[in-house]
């Protein structure tokens, strides 16, 4: 491995740092300036990203009916579904293989790009049938037709993996950053406008994130090139399996997440989904932080999942401090919940202050969880973390059904912090 004088300088096209008899840049040391900067830069991109979300929806919440808001943070949670149909885990199990064999990246890339456009247009698909069958909405809505489309401009997001390698998360933050800023804009000139169709601006979000994926496709064009282009069968060889395990994992941990939202919007209607919402937005911008310290920490665990001690341990220290977070996250939200939702969104929101303090208590489990499944993706155990996934949304199918009829809100709360409890302790249960 490269020295960590070596490792640590500017990596730049020119001057890679090589693995040993591969000639192909390498994953270099995760040191703690490493981890500091790359959890900074992804807080300031992902932040803003989430940062931008929460004023969207506080946009809308001042702009929309309670019934509006339901029907746009439904199709919210659909489309981040379909992000995910569209990824189908092929950028984890890029991040993966290149991380332990980086001569691999070039051919693994381009084996992405042509597993994306598959998956992406079974997510258009996917979409317009969903619509099709809500009686609320139009299948042939223009923003509706939109978000589809763009669902496409997410093959570009195979390039990100170029900089997650070099645990430099610089560039990919900025662009997020900007995203976000865009997309806030065009929210705001909307409602200034007095837009009501909440799909519309579902639209504008999902420009917003094309613009964004157009970037990293130009600039990771040119990053790309300092990476060998020979092929590399051994490498490729069963990556779209992998990825389909990985990206069924995935897509079953987001959908017990957003399943308390959409069964919420069928069992109790349009309007407590749009009193949910932006109290279940506020809860996703806190769980932003565990997902700054996975994606960080994915490459590197890859690197050293052969070093049984030391991977342990620095699973186990990451896990601990999360949980410190989360400790503190849990008294500001048990304080400000009330206050902080008729702030934020308007007086009618503050009835969810009780459903966000149970979301708090949620976060002891979904802290520690990234980094334990990221642990076992680490080590390849795709299957196991897409058992403990498939598990977790069976669970939360069957306890959204029984709560939330006789709770509501507070019912697809409960529901939730139960699915994260159970997760976490599989997850544990499985590394150990």
């Amino acid at each position: 491995m490269p020295s960590p004088r070596r490792s640590a300088r500017r990596w730049a096209p020119s001057s890679p740092d090589l693995l040993p008899d591969s000639g192909a840049p390498g994953v270099p040391d995760a040191t703690a300036d490493r981890y500091a900067s790359g959890v900074w830069w992804q807080g300031l991109g992902r932040g803003a990203q989430a940062i931008g979300a929460l004023v969207g929806m506080a946009v809308l919440t001042r702009t929309l009916g309670l019934e509006a808001v339901g029907i746009f943070a439904t199709y919210e949670a659909l489309f981040t579904l379909l992000d995910i149909v569209v990824d189908g885990g092929t950028g984890a199990a890029l991040v993966r293989r290149a991380g332990a064999r980086p001569i691999s990246l070039r051919p693994l890339i381009r084996r992405s790009l042509l597993f994306r456009f598959r998956s992406g247009t079974l997510a258009v698909f996917l979409a317009l049938g969903f619509a099709a069958a809500d009686p609320r909405v139009e299948w042939n809505n223009p923003g509706l037709l939109f978000a589809a489309a763009a669902l496409i401009s997410h093959l570009a997001g195979a390039y990100g993996a170029i900089w997650q390698l070099r645990l430099d998360f610089r560039f990919p933050a900025l662009v997020r950053s900007v995203a976000s800023a865009l997309g806030c804009a065009v929210l705001l000139f909307l409602a200034a406008h007095g837009e009501t169709d909440p799909l519309t601006y579902l639209a504008a979000l999902a420009a917003s994130r094309a613009v964004g994926n157009a970037a990293l496709w130009w600039v990771g064009r040119s990053r790309l090139r300092s990476w060998p282009a020979r092929e590399d069968p051994e490498g490729v060889r069963g990556f779209e399996r992998e990825a389909l395990v990985l990206g069924g994992g995935w897509l079953a941990r987001e959908a017990y997440g957003r399943l308390d939202l959409l069964l919420l919007r069928f069992l109790g209607g349009a309007a407590a989904a749009g009193l949910y919402g932006p109290v279940r937005k506020t809860f996703t911008l806190a769980t932003q932080l565990p997902a700054f310290f996975a994606n960080v920490a994915l490459p590197a665990l890859a690197r050293e999942s052969r070093q049984k001690q030391g991977f342990q341990q620095a699973t186990k220290q990451l896990c601990l401090w999360l949980m410190a977070v989360a400790v503190v996250g849990i008294f500001v939200a048990y304080l400000l919940a009330g206050p902080f939702l008729a702030w934020a969104f308007g007086p009618a929101w503050e009835e969810g202050a009780a459903s966000l303090k149970i979301l708090a208590l949620a976060n002891l489990a979904v802290f520690p969880a990234a980094i334990l499944i990221s642990a076992l993706i680490a080590q390849g155990r795709a299957r196991r973390t897409l058992r403990i996934s498939l598990e977790g949304l069976g669970l939360a199918a069957a306890g959204s059904l029984i709560l939330i009829p006789s709770l509501g809100i507070l019912g697809a709360a409960w529901a939730r912090l139960i699915v994260e409890v159970w997760v976490a302790g599989r997850a544990a249960a499985a590394l150990r």
